[in-house]
């Protein structure tokens, strides 16, 4: 018998930028709240589960009508035989993970006053965009 594969293509419509920061994931959403002119709040942990492990992901939103933003936390709060797991595994260094989706008026993500805000708030020591589609477990944007 023939086996047939599914191949599925998502689209990825968003923007991630990787954090790197020292502070606590609420005080970097304080941080982050009183520079960009918004309102992260503390939604519940996010559960990703995989065949093997769980990743439990700290998850503050910003939503309006048209946009949403989220930071995540790229260090799962749950560890699986004594070994850290994380939200994008190829890219340990990174503390948190900024999402943007959809249309933030005055914050846009794509232009260079958008990167230069946030890498200028406090506690946030780099600050890169990611190119979603270079990264092997892009798919743990998806949920």
């Amino acid at each position: 018998m023939k086996k047939q594969r599914l191949f599925v293509d998502y689209e990825f419509d968003f923007v991630v930028f990787g954090v790197v920061s020292a502070f606590k994931d609420y005080k970097l959403a304080w941080n982050l709240n009183k520079s960009l002119g918004i309102s992260l709040v503390r939604e519940k942990d996010l559960l990703i589960k995989f065949v093997d492990h769980t990743l439990i992901i700290t998850n503050f939103k910003f939503n309006t009508e048209n946009s949403l933003i989220r930071l995540l936390k790229n260090r799962s709060n749950e560890s699986h035989y004594g070994e850290n797991l994380f939200l994008v595994p190829e890219m340990i260094t990174m503390d948190f993970f900024i999402t943007v989706t959809g249309d933030t008026g005055y914050l846009n993500p794509n232009s260079a006053s958008f990167f230069d805000i946030l890498r200028k708030v406090n506690g946030v020591d780099y600050a890169i965009k990611v190119e979603i589609e270079k990264i092997k477990s892009k798919e743990n944007f998806l949920f």
